[in-house]
């Protein structure tokens, strides 16, 4: 097979070659070496790797060196493998990450999007800039918003800020807010009145909505109190009831008659029921007398039913009975 037969295979999207070609790769490529990135450490905010600061990757023009192979040793490659493609690339990319971006540039049909992210991936944890650059640099087709996205995931634990930028640099979808939501989250650990104001900045109120519950969510579990009151400013939705039920979870665990309380600020409706089976769940497990007394105090209603599904709950964890 020559060279552009080759080529052929890989507009055709014939992604299954890979894994007897990174096998050869893997045998004689070193280790690219690490950017030595750091993830920060709680309460200190990291330098932000901006895109437009990252030195330009020399990417080498496609050529990929692989032996000669027919169309029924590629099928075989595939079926008989102890490892998938997708995994080869990312080991690839690992050892060499620009040569497999060039190699996984050329990947057409279904497959571009894997491979193209596998790469992302694999070169954000070696060299976030370079890795932001090389996205920056891809066309504007079906395969660019893995491969961002691939990178702005593998950022939120370096630099959460770059990794928003990339994010919120792709059209709405809901993998971009998810990613927009899982950065913003880790750096409310870092700094969360930077996270709140740049959530408080978002024009698209749904997305607004998530992000401020994920701010919430990531700060109960040292600031219950807080979190709670952020939950308490999302108005009322599917979104609150998530947040409200992931805050009392936290809550709960070191201070549950506190939880206990703020769940009765709610108005009666899913939110307040749904938060007090949950936190009854976890309350029962850890101390169930408590738990019962408190639930011997409510009045009869969605919430007492809610609340007693919860102590059953609890009590089946611990393996107990319906308490006298």
């Amino acid at each position: 097979m020559g060279s552009f037969q080759i080529v052929r295979l890989v507009r055709n999207g014939a992604f299954t070659f890979l894994a007897v070609i990174v096998m050869v790769w893997l045998l004689h490529l070193p280790r690219a070496k690490s950017s030595k990135q750091d993830v920060a450490e709680p309460g200190t905010a990291p330098r932000p790797v901006r895109c437009a600061e990252a030195a330009e990757p020399q990417i080498p023009a496609f050529a990929v060196s692989a032996p000669v192979l027919t169309a029924g040793q590629l099928d075989d490659a595939h079926s008989s493998g102890p490892e998938s493609p997708q995994v080869l690339l990312r080991r690839w990319a690992e050892k060499e990450p620009a040569s497999a971006a060039a190699w996984a540039a050329q990947v057409t049909g279904r497959f571009r999007g894997e491979a193209l992210e596998q790469v992302a991936i694999a070169w954000a944890d070696l060299d976030l800039r370079a890795a932001c650059q090389w996205v920056g640099s891809l066309p504007e087709d079906s395969g660019k918003e893995p491969a961002v996205l691939g990178v702005a995931n593998e950022a939120a634990r370096i630099d959460p800020q770059t990794a928003l930028e990339l994010a919120g640099s792709l059209p709405p979808s809901q993998a971009r807010d998810n990613a927009l939501v899982h950065a913003i989250s880790q750096w409310t650990a870092i700094d969360a009145s930077g996270a709140a104001a740049w959530a408080s900045s978002v024009d698209d109120s749904n997305l607004r909505e998530r992000l401020v519950s994920g701010i919430a969510i990531a700060t109960a579990v040292q600031d219950p109190a807080t979190a709670a009151s952020q939950v308490a400013s999302l108005p009322a939705g599917s979104e609150q009831s998530r947040a409200a039920v992931a805050v009392v979870q936290r809550w709960a665990l070191s201070a549950p008659q506190a939880a206990a309380a703020w769940v009765l600020l709610f108005p009666d409706g899913p939110v307040r029921t749904a938060a007090a089976e949950n936190l009854l769940a976890i309350w029962a497990a850890q101390d169930p007398q408590a738990a019962g007394q408190w639930l011997q105090q409510l009045p009869q209603g969605p919430l007492l039913q809610a609340a007693s599904s919860g102590l059953a709950q609890g009590l089946r964890a611990r393996g107990q009975g319906p308490l006298d």
